[in-house]
């Protein structure tokens, strides 16, 4: 093999670039990439005009998913005078191809229908002890404000543009999504969008990225928030990726603004990847530490503090793709939400939600296009009982990239 020849020689050939730029070559056509990149890297430091090595590290690069760099080098190539007859038009050519790897727009539409038991995230006692002139009181809940369930319709379009840089990259992302049934004053519709800028590469150690939301229910504006979050990756342990984050959101209630806050939140995660041919498992593990600050002075509860946990576990199946999503919080008020409770008794709540969604790709359909089936559980515990909820909800529905 030309490559065990040309290794075999190494001592004798310390100082010649072409010696290394030809066992980069043999190593880039066996796909030893990080070899290849090593070999080819000594070639241009004993020659930094050496032609075939550039040819051969730029492909190098574009293998090892550094594109704007491979970019960079073809071009650097191009505005030499001294390229063999032909080789020009593969390098244009090469380029027209890499060039369309840097940036890239995709939309996504998504229709599904399905049942929820509360459309309208009620509470679900049914009575509700008040405190009046010192004694205890209690009232019946009207119909009106208990759980209502029923069919509703979802709809979704998003897209999302991306550009990758030599040192970093840029994502903008934007969704709107409306969900419909036949209790219009139960309807949903919200809007999003993101940007995402981190560090360039595989093993991209940064990544900063900001929100905005806005929350529509039945006629009213009832919620916006504006979020910047910051991770860093410390390290590795085979293929868990080791992770702090810092989040900082602003919340406004629109109908009352007192109850508008900036909630900050620090947490610390893994994420694990690993994939044998077609399947793949991902595991994302994390706990957040949570701090909510009101921005009024006289917020029922005061301050709010608390901790979150959240597991994902993502599963190529041999048809299709299973998801499962599982959150935990604890969330504890500083003060007595209100007299009208028991002793001002204050908030102490406990939420759970799960979500299990498994996609089949229907390729022979239509190029992106998905078949999906999902649950929804929600649960929400609290000391006083006008806080306490829980729904379920099963959809059906079809996602397609385009």
């Amino acid at each position: 093999m030309v490559r065990d020849e040309l290794l075999a020689l190494t001592t004798d050939c310390e100082a010649s670039t072409e010696f290394f730029a030809l066992l980069g070559s043999s190593q880039l056509a066996l796909g030893d990439l990080l070899q290849a990149a090593e070999n080819l890297e000594l070639a241009l430091l004993l020659d930094s005009e050496n032609g075939s090595a550039m040819v051969d590290y730029a492909e190098v690069l574009f293998g090892l998913g550094q594109v704007s760099s491979a970019v960079d080098i073809n071009q650097l190539l191009l505005d030499r005078g001294d390229l063999p007859q032909g080789l020009a038009e593969q390098l244009v050519a090469r380029k027209r191809r890499w060039t369309a790897r840097t940036q890239s727009t995709t939309f996504n539409l998504a229709a599904s229908a399905g049942h929820d038991s509360n459309l309208n995230s009620a509470p679900f006692e049914r009575e509700l002890a008040l405190t009046l002139s010192g004694e205890s009181i209690v009232f019946a809940v009207s119909p009106e404000f208990r759980p209502t369930s029923g069919e509703y319709a979802n709809l979704a379009f998003g897209g999302t543009h991306s550009r990758v840089g030599q040192n970093y990259s840029v994502r903008i992302a934007g969704q709107m999504r409306g969900r419909f049934s036949s209790q219009k004053r139960y309807d949903i519709l919200q809007a999003a969008t993101q940007l995402v800028i981190s560090e360039s590469g595989e093993n991209g150690r940064w990544a900063l990225q900001a929100d905005a939301g806005t929350l529509n229910f039945g006629s009213n504006s009832i919620f916006n928030s504006v979020t910047l979050r910051g991770s860093y990756l410390l390290g590795r342990i085979r293929a868990c990726a080791i992770y702090p984050r810092l989040a900082v959101q602003y919340q406004s209630f629109r109908l009352q603004p007192i109850l508008s806050g900036v909630e900050t939140s620090l947490g610390f995660g893994l994420d694990c990847f690993r994939q044998v041919g077609r399947p793949q498992n991902r595991l994302g593990i994390e706990l957040v530490a949570l701090k909510n600050n009101p921005t009024q002075s006289g917020r029922l509860g005061g301050e709010r503090n608390g901790w979150q946990t959240n597991i994902a576990w993502q599963q190529g199946l041999k048809r299709g793709d299973l998801l499962l999503q599982y959150s935990h919080a604890k969330l504890n008020d500083e003060l007595g939400f209100s007299n009208f409770f028991k002793n001002g008794a204050k908030r102490r709540e406990s939420l759970n939600s799960a979500i299990l969604s498994y996609s089949i790709p229907l390729q022979k359909v239509a190029n992106g296009l998905r078949l999906t089936f999902s649950a929804y559980y929600q649960e929400q515990r609290n000391a006083i009982s006008l806080f306490r909820f829980e729904g379920t909800s099963a959809e059906m529905g079809l996602s397609l990239d385009f």
